[in-house]
């Protein structure tokens, strides 16, 4: 890992947002300006108007006679534009009149449920939820069947996606970021440069030719324990995340690890995007990723070098706990650890300077 914070940066000061929605490869867009949010689709609009009270945006009244023909998600798309805009809020309060067959479906779909003040669309239950960010939101989990690696007995992991796996609007730096599968014809000038960065090198000495590296990627490919991916900010590759299971790997060995805990390992190629503005943007959905990519994960874990201090900080400011040294032949770690409870319930897909007053 190589996390480096500058200054907390600054909030977008216009009131008015345009905000992309990746979902059925950007069907929707959403507008929202001063309580009025314009719902755009490839044959359709829809216009909701709402309210403000201290916990929840209010749809009016009349959303009611609309929300009926929006699709999952159509209502997805309409939750996550809200939230966006109001992230001090955490619920979307809904009205009252609605068709309950069609109330009845959102419900088992896990995008409205029940509050003791009537109908809501909760940013718990909507940001674990696949449909707004994830390529193939339909998947569900490989069934549980296990085999043995190195004498460690674990699930069969399924092979990952090939191209964008998740994307996702960062309004607070106004671009979108995305994951990839790594791709050797496409990715192996990018990596090959980022290896060779002296800064990069420092923590992953793994600097040299582009066989090298064209080795190294392959390898990581061929593994079932790991998903190499590149990080883009719209179309700008910009850093190389190796995601793994940590039952597999060897900081397995150090703990108690469950079925589906998940580990990473980042470096940051581009200089460009190196800082707290960016950090607060990538770390975050990667974590979002991996508690999306199988709903089974309930922890990521994390094997920061103990005397990386700032790495450290910034970790611990974005939910991780540290839980205890790990030794290893080449470097002693801290294992840090996040609960995909506290990654939901107390929203660290948004970071506190976001989350603490309203983008419009």
């Amino acid at each position: 890992m190589n996390v480096i914070a500058l200054e907390t940066p600054t909030q977008n000061s216009s009131r008015k947002l345009e905000i992309p929605h990746f979902q059925n490869a950007g069907k929707w867009r959403s507008s929202i300006e001063n309580g009025h949010i314009q719902l755009c689709g490839e044959s359709e609009n829809h216009d909701f108007y709402f309210t403000l009270s201290p916990n929840q945006i209010i749809l009016d009244d009349v959303a009611s006679l609309t929300l009926n023909v929006l699709d999952a998600l159509g209502l997805a798309a309409l939750g996550e534009a809200l939230l966006i805009a109001h992230p001090s809020r955490s619920e979307i309060k809904l009205p009252p009149q609605l068709d309950p067959e069609w109330t009845a479906n959102m419900v088992r779909s896990g995008l409205i449920s029940h509050s003791n003040d009537g109908l809501v669309v909760s940013s718990r239950n909507l940001y674990q939820l696949t449909l707004n960010w994830l390529a193939h939101p339909e998947r569900d989990p490989l069934p549980l069947s296990y085999t043995s690696t190195n004498g460690r007995r674990h699930p069969v992991r399924r092979p990952s996606a090939s191209h964008t796996l998740y994307a996702r609007y960062i309004p607070w730096i106004d671009k979108t970021i995305r994951f990839e599968r790594a791709d050797i014809r496409r990715h192996l000038g990018c990596f090959h440069k980022w290896m060779n960065d002296p800064r990069v090198d420092v923590f992953w000495e793994e600097s040299g030719s582009e066989e090298k590296h064209k080795t190294f990627i392959q390898s990581r490919l061929d593994d079932p324990r790991t998903e190499p991916l590149i990080g883009y900010f719209n179309d700008i590759p910009f850093g190389y995340f190796e995601l793994y299971w940590a039952q597999e790997d060897r900081l397995g060995e150090h703990y108690d690890a469950d079925d589906f805990d998940r580990g990473w390992h980042v470096a940051i190629g581009e200089e460009a995007f190196r800082g707290k503005e960016y950090l607060t943007a990538w770390l975050p959905s990667l974590m979002h990723y991996m508690f999306l990519d199988d709903p089974r994960t309930q922890r990521i874990v994390g094997e920061p070098d103990a005397g990386h201090n700032q790495q450290i900080r910034n970790l611990l400011r974005s939910g991780f706990a540290g839980i205890k040294q790990v030794r290893f032949p080449h470097k002693t770690s801290l294992l840090v650890m996040l609960l995909r409870e506290r990654f939901f319930d107390d929203r660290l897909y948004v970071p506190d300077f976001v989350r603490d007053e309203d983008a419009s």
